[in-house]
């Protein structure tokens, strides 16, 4: 199983955790139609953290922290349709 759900609070809406093929967690945050929507968290296959924060429909949007493949900050601040500000 690739996904699990949690439900937040009295809320609708559900926290959902994505997998790599091998078990490590690849994303945790909300999904929209099975894609990452709004606010989360994706992972590097080896455990560190690649993006946090907005989301639309896929591709970073809005505030957020890209990080390079060492865990070290690449950008912090917007993102325009998946894409730098």
């Amino acid at each position: 199983k690739n996904v699990e759900t949690a439900k937040v609070g009295g809320y609708d809406s559900s926290i959902e955790k994505v997998f790599f093929d091998n078990g490590q967690i690849k994303y945790i945050g909300y999904l929209k139609n099975n894609i990452f929507h709004e606010i989360g968290t994706e992972y590097l296959e080896d455990g560190k953290v690649k993006h946090i924060g907005e989301w639309e429909n896929g591709k970073y949007q809005g505030k957020g922290t890209l990080n390079d493949e060492d865990g070290f900050v690449d950008h912090k601040g917007e993102f325009i349709d998946g894409e730098i500000e």
